[in-house]
């Protein structure tokens, strides 16, 4: 499924991400939420890929255009 979003509001990404989702995200050593909103923030919400993560047959990305 791919959702288009004006790019202001990666700044509420957390509201954005399904709750099953977010639970796995932060338990996973390697995503930092805030590290990512913060350098979101500091590029000026520049065109970037925000994350990827993979579990199974599942591909979860996030990125900004």
């Amino acid at each position: 499924m791919d959702v288009t979003l004006p790019a202001e509001m990666v700044l509420e990404l957390e509201t954005l991400i399904p709750e099953e989702v977010l639970i796995k995200l932060q338990n996973n050593p390697d995503f930092d939420l805030k590290l990512i909103m913060k350098n979101i923030i500091k590029s000026g919400i520049a065109r970037q890929t925000v994350f990827c993560f993979a579990e199974h047959d599942k591909k979860y990305s996030v990125w900004l255009e």
